[in-house]
């Protein structure tokens, strides 16, 4: 509550400032602009008034200033704001309220001021001294109270009690609606009514230097009223439940304490009247008698002491006179009472400051019961308590806030959450950025969802979730798995003030690592939602985020960092552009076997191998032939995917696989936002095309590192090998291409028997033998290819008429046959 209260206090403190000082500022440039006018002249005797005059909406469009300067050439302050003509005097008052409320409040404390704490402690600790020594010199009698120098004292601190009494006529309180009060009036009454005034009024006075019966100097014990004020501070105290229940114990302790000093040197007073009464342990000496009045002031005071005891344990003192009588009954009576209700409130407060040690210990109990029924080893059952151990303060800690905030309104939470995270966020998150940082935090921590969590993983690496959080309290461990699928452990610790989850809400990829929380946390998460909100109101925290994760370097960025940088388009960028490129990879798995593109097929997306064997093959003399396997970090159609060209070559699975890719939409993408990377990109696109050369192999290899050492294998070596490799393939791809054009055969067999002088028929033959005979434009293929084309014509008659005469000899065989069939029948 101490934090919702301050968070408040700061707030309304704000927001009174701004007031006072808005309202100020607009009275004095009003009556500023209308004496410059000639509306208002100097008048050093009319009364300062702390009435607002506002110009009119009409007005404050025009350049007339309030009102006319030949309608009132003879207008003072005072009549001014009597007159009735001025539209400004018709609006409502709401505006002099404000201000004669500020004006009211200029030398006034708030009940909840952190002010006031410190006062209330000074005054507490002086109470204590003056009832100690006021007590003290009552009964009895010492020989400082009479010196000088405690005397000087004693009149300083008297003046401060009555600055005391005319602070509490200038503080505010709650009335019972639970409503803030500021009237000075309500305050007197409020004050004088309680009975607080007329307490403090006596217990001020030094009736003891009037020369006033030593009983009318008791009276100054009532400042024993202030010590009523120990319990505020206490309660507004920010700590846990056990430490405030240890003070409260001190607290009672105490006043047991002051209640037996006081009784103690008031009886000592009291039996010193007639020096008759006897101690009880003096009762076996025969005689009876005693020498106690004889000893010292020490002697005196802790024998007071102890029979003060005895007498608030209702034990025999043995009282002489019937004042003694009196004392003793009614101390025995008060005594019981006090006994009663201090050690019944430390049963109480004891039983709170054991609540939380019981109840671990019933969830020990419990959990050794389980194992034990269980069997589980000796191992096991240390981890499982270690755990318990561990995690029980974070587990209390997180169980506080969570009723703490459930008792709160929304505005109130909203308050509690800001003090949370704002001051850890300006602390790491914004330690590099000067302007707006107050605005961009509160704005941030507004949208912020408070999140409690237990000691397990808030998100596994992989996973499709996309929020973002901060941590306020606990710490959490970031762990990564790698291509080798190696568990890097604690690879990084995060504490309050850090945030993670930032790379999946921003680029919407998946988890980059697994984040656990060692212990109870608490978080504040940011949703995809509420991130697009904050992206559109404030763009550059979005950047300064970006810029952050710059920072990061587990194993797997630096593995996709590696084999980026081998791309010649990835060379020279920015880091922002850089890290949203990699960021951008979507990971794929593949079954082993898994045909990944063939030949001639169109494939739009850059991949890396990160996990298994790629087999890039092709086909030659009618069999299958190997051409590379790519490991991981590995990489292939970084050129093709954006040229758009057809692959030349197949590629499948060897092993299980899985993927890194990008697609060439989501590049471009990219290129719209950050022109380096638009650049790089078609300069590189243009370098390709300027040369027309065709890369049929559009993959670089990463070989493991075992195989490293050997020379054939450096990146050198590796260059020159694909180089080479690529034109081999170039040739190939050109055999393939010449094969699988026509023959002039194959032409005369397609052209057979049709009549060329028909100009369709001559256009297709044309065309088929530009496609054959390739080389020059279209006007020298007509020149080159004119007689080639008459001769093909030529040819093409011959055979036909060859057909024909083959036709009419055939029908001649077929007639000669049928007649000899029929002469052999008859």
């Amino acid at each position: 509550m101490g934090l919702s209260l301050l968070a408040g206090n700061q707030d309304q403190e704000s927001i009174d400032k701004f007031l006072k000082m808005r309202a100020l500022k607009k009275l004095q440039h009003t009556k500023k602009e209308l004496r410059i006018k000639g509306i208002i002249k100097s008048n050093k005797t009319a009364p300062k008034r702390s009435k607002m005059i506002r110009k009119s909406k009409k007005d404050e469009a025009g350049d007339n200033g309030l009102v006319e300067e030949t309608k009132h050439p003879d207008v003072t302050v005072n009549n001014l704001m009597n007159m009735e003509t001025i539209p400004a005097m018709n609006e409502d008052k709401e505006d002099d309220q404000v201000v004669i409320q500020e004006t009211n409040k200029k030398w006034m404390f708030r009940y909840s001021d952190p002010i006031l704490n410190q006062w209330d402690t000074f005054i507490i600790v002086i109470a204590i001294y003056n009832c100690f020594t006021l007590s003290f010199n009552i009964g009895f009698d010492p020989s400082f109270a009479k010196h000088p120098a405690y005397i000087t004292l004693d009149v300083i601190l008297i003046i401060i009690y009555i600055l005391d009494i005319l602070q509490s006529y200038i503080t505010t309180y709650l009335d019972k609606d639970g409503e803030e009060v500021w009237d000075r009036k309500k305050i007197a009454k409020n004050y004088i009514y309680s009975g607080k005034f007329g307490i403090d009024v006596l217990s001020t006075i030094p009736f003891d230097y009037f020369g006033g019966p030593e009983l009318l100097a008791m009276l100054g014990l009532l400042k024993l009223t202030r010590l009523s004020r120990i319990s505020v501070i206490i309660s507004r105290l920010n700590v846990n439940e056990q430490l405030k229940a240890l003070i409260k114990m001190a607290q009672l302790t105490f006043y047991l304490f002051v209640v037996i000093h006081i009784v103690g040197c008031i009886w000592f007073w009291l039996v010193k009247q007639n020096d008759e009464w006897i101690p009880p342990h003096d009762f076996i000496v025969l005689p009876p008698g005693t020498d106690l009045y004889n000893k010292s002031i020490t002697y005196h005071y802790w024998s007071a002491i102890y029979n003060a005891i005895i007498m608030l344990a209702s034990n025999e003192l043995g009282p002489r006179t019937p004042a003694e009588y009196l004392f003793v009954s009614v101390m025995m009576i008060v005594g019981a009472l006090i006994m009663a209700n201090i050690f019944g409130e430390m049963a109480v407060l004891a039983q709170v400051m054991t609540k939380k040690q019981v109840k671990f210990q019933e969830q020990i109990d419990t959990a050794n019961t389980a194992m034990k029924n269980l069997v589980i080893g000796p191992e096991v059952q240390q981890e499982v308590r270690n755990y318990f151990l561990f995690t029980q303060v974070t587990l209390d800690e997180q169980q506080e806030l969570e009723k703490f905030l459930e008792l709160l309104s929304p505005s109130l939470k909203l308050e509690v959450t800001i003090h949370i995270f704002a001051k850890l966020m300006k602390k790491k998150l914004f330690s590099n950025q000067h302007s707006k940082v107050d605005q961009t935090i509160r704005m941030l921590v507004s949208k912020l969802e408070t999140v409690l969590s237990v000691p397990e993983a808030i998100f596994r690496q992989d996973d499709d979730s996309n929020d973002m959080y901060f941590i306020a309290k606990g710490e959490c461990e970031v762990s990564v798995r790698d291509y080798k699928r190696r568990d890097h452990e604690k690879i990084r610790t995060l504490r309050p003030g850090d945030h993670f989850g930032e790379i999946s809400l921003i680029y919407g990829c998946r988890r980059t690592a697994t984040v656990t929380s060692r212990n109870y946390s608490t978080l504040g998460k940011i949703s995809k939602e509420v991130f697009l909100q904050i992206q559109s109101d404030n763009p550059g925290f979005i950047k300064h985020l970006k810029k952050y994760m710059n920072e990061y370097n587990d194993p797997n960025q630096k593995f996709i960092s590696a084999a980026m940088r081998k791309v010649e388009f990835c060379k020279g960028i920015s880091d922002i552009a850089f890290v949203e490129i990699m960021h951008n990879f979507e990971k794929t798995n593949y079954k082993t076997g898994y045909q990944l593109f063939k030949e001639d097929q169109n494939i739009d997306s850059f991949s890396i191998v990160y996990e298994g064997i790629v087999e890039f093959y092709t086909y030659f003399e009618r069999g299958e032939f190997i051409l590379e396997r790519l490991y991981p970090g590995s990489l292939y159609n970084f050129r093709t995917f954006f040229m758009e060209d057809l692959m030349y070559v197949n590629a499948r699975c060897e092993t299980n696989v899985t993927l890194l890719q990008i697609t060439n939409s989501k590049m471009q993408e990219i290129m719209e936002n950050h022109d380096d990377v638009k650049r790089k990109m078609l300069s590189y696109q243009n370098q390709i095309l300027k040369y027309g050369i065709s890369f049929p192999l559009d993959y670089l290899v990463n070989i493991p590192k075992e195989f490293r050492k050997d020379k054939i294998f450096s990146e050198a070596a590796l260059k020159r090998d694909n180089a080479f490799k690529n034109a081999i393939m170039r040739r190939i791809i050109e055999i393939r291409i010449e094969k699988q054009k026509p023959k002039l055969s194959d032409l005369l067999k397609m052209f057979e028997g049709k009549d060329l002088s028909n100009p369709k028929d001559k256009e297709a033959l044309r065309k088929k033998l530009y496609d054959l005979y390739e080389g020059g434009d279209a006007k020298d293929k007509n020149s080159k290819y004119h007689i080639l084309i008459t001769y093909f014509e030529r040819i093409n008659k011959v055979l036909s008429y060859q057909q024909a005469a083959f036709n009419k000899i055939d029908r001649r065989i077929t007639k000669l046959q049928n007649d000899i069939t029929r002469t052999k029948n008859k």
